[in-house]
């Protein structure tokens, strides 16, 4: 058991102005590391790509300083405030210090109808642009007859993107990677679920014998993993499957996106262990649910099959909060940030334990005679279950495989297959 509990690190995020490339992004990233478990500590890493290189047909962006931020009428008071909340400027806004009437100031203001009461949240990395985002209440009630003074005072300046990386070698080179952002100032189910989840899931996993090994990353959304891989471009080659997972905290099934090519060992693994362990759940094929780095790592010249774990997309009624200053710790569901976890942990087990298993006997096995009888547990129709086990022991199917033909759940099945590993009946290959 783990006394690490996932809202402690979501309180602490939370408030952070968390860009591409900004102060609040290290703190994060030293914020991580201090709730990684202890034994995984001096395997974490923070890699620095400096703005300017050419990672493949992207750039990577500059660090982004806001000194203050803020609309005020001509005798002072204040509409809205970047010091109040980071959403209030749009991301990447660019200075400004000017005095505008409202049909000037009115192109530059974003709010959202459906929320009338949030603020909404919007960017501009890439397009030179500023803007300011307020509530549609707020919006509502600013006077059209007067002049409005508009102050952002902001620095691009030369630094480095940062991306968090744990490495946990196993016994074997191959990998299984799992992708999680840090990113979206001021909200938390997205993206900040899918950090808490991972590191809960290390926690549980802390004393595992891993015989594949893992590669974690805590990285600004696409331009992350974009810049990390191309920069990186010989840890492809070991990288087996991978793992993305956000928005894990809101009120909805999980859901399962299958990775680009939709049939392979890590979509199957995923599958099983959540047929085994929710009561529902939901799926959906290569981009119909989220559509964020696994688009890097499923994509043209990676090809790393990823699959997606997440809860919802915006456009789903169980997430009105997404995007906007709603989206705050108190609309989570501590629960569902639990089962997030034990899934993932549970995925990554499975994969890092499955194996083919190779019979080292011939003929029904005498289970009363190798103390195997029973071995099923309270599994109904066990016995007939492991009867239809010692028929695939032929070396040419995995446990997963096997528990998949035989309709039983990975753990059940392997602890079985386990069982007679033990008595010298079965071999691993």
């Amino acid at each position: 058991m783990t006394d690490f509990r996932q809202m402690s690190l979501i309180e602490e995020l939370y408030p952070l102005h968390r860009t591409l490339v900004c102060d609040d992004i290290d703190k994060s990233l030293s914020i991580i590391a201090n709730y990684l478990p202890r034994n995984f500590r001096s395997n974490f890493n923070v890699r620095s790509i400096p703005s300017g290189t050419q990672c493949w047909t992207w750039t990577t962006p500059q660090k982004y300083t806001v000194k203050e931020a803020y609309i005020e009428t001509l005798d002072g008071q204040r509409i809205v405030d970047f010091a109040d909340n980071a959403l209030h400027l749009v991301s990447y806004s660019h200075s400004i210090n000017e005095v505008l009437t409202f049909d000037e100031l009115e192109k530059h203001l974003h709010y959202t109808k459906n929320r009338p009461g949030a603020i909404p949240w919007k960017f501009s990395y890439y397009k030179p642009s500023w803007g300011f985002c307020l509530s549609y209440i707020q919006f509502c009630g600013l006077d059209r007859d007067i002049h409005y003074r508009v102050v952002i005072d902001a620095e691009f300046t030369d630094d480095s993107l940062k991306v968090g990386e744990l490495v946990i070698k196993g016994k074997s080179s191959k990998e299984l990677l799992i992708v999680t952002n840090i990113c979206h100032p001021y909200q938390v189910n997205d993206s900040i679920t899918g950090v808490s989840a991972v590191i809960e899931m290390l926690h549980k996993l802390s004393g595992l014998n891993f015989e594949k090994s893992l590669r974690v990353l805590f990285l600004p959304e696409t331009i992350g993993s974009i810049c990390y891989f191309a920069t990186n471009p010989e840890v492809v080659q070991n990288i087996e499957y991978g793992i993305f997972t956000e928005m894990l905290g809101n009120n909805d099934s999980l859901a399962l996106q299958y990775s680009y090519q939709g049939d392979t060992l890590i979509d199957k693994i995923a599958n099983a262990v959540m047929v085994g362990q929710l009561k529902e759940f939901r799926t959906g094929v290569f981009r119909t649910i989220v559509g964020n780095d696994e688009l890097v790592t499923n994509g043209p010249g990676i090809n790393i099959p990823t699959i997606s774990i997440s809860r919802s997309k915006k456009t789903l009624d169980s997430y009105p909060e997404y995007h906007t200053s709603d989206d705050k710790p108190e609309m989570l569901i501590e629960d569902n940030l639990v089962e997030a976890a034990n899934i993932i942990s549970d995925i990554v087990e499975c994969f890092n334990s499955n194996y083919t298993p190779k019979r080292n006997f011939i003929g029904p096995v005498f289970l009363s005679g190798y103390g195997l009888w029973g071995v099923w547990g309270d599994i109904p129709n066990g016995k007939e279950i492991v009867d239809q086990i010692m028929y695939k022991l032929e070396g040419n199917l995995t446990v997963l495989e096997i528990a998949l033909e035989v309709g039983l759940p990975f753990t059940e099945t392997k602890k079985i297959i386990d069982a007679f590993f033990e008595k010298g009946l079965v071999s691993k290959q």
